[in-house]
């Protein structure tokens, strides 16, 4: 009777170890999982900036180059980054000079420039 508890024990640990051992050969490894090579940022087609507009992120699409040549949309919207010192911007994020702006932007370690034009009101 002992005998069969200690062999059943020894089952029941030899099967625990195996699904472990099955879990961990199926997880995916840090090095499968694809990073970010590069960004783009484009300004929507339809946004035409005047001096006195407010600056919004909203209208500018990033999208990700990734390690496994594919290439994504950024929807994170927190997670990407704008410089917004090489805007003229007053206390209200609002445009207060008509000219060409650099806008450096970034995602994920990597970044870009997009670079718009606000004209006079």
């Amino acid at each position: 009777m002992k005998s069969r508890k200690i062999v059943s024990l020894i089952l029941i640990a030899a099967l625990c170890l195996g699904i472990v051992a099955m879990a961990a050969a199926c997880k995916k490894s840090d090095s499968d999982v694809p990073t970010v090579i590069s960004i783009k940022a484009e300004l929507a087609s339809d946004t035409a900036y005047k001096v006195g507009d407010e600056f919004d992120s909203s209208d500018i699409t990033v999208t990700a180059a990734l390690s496994d040549k594919t290439s994504r949309k950024v929807t994170t919207a927190a997670a990407i980054e704008y410089d917004l010192a090489s805007l003229e911007l007053d206390s209200e994020g609002k445009f207060t000079e008509a000219k060409e702006y650099t806008l450096k932007i970034s995602f994920a370690g990597v970044s870009t420039e997009l670079t718009f034009t606000v004209s006079e009101a």
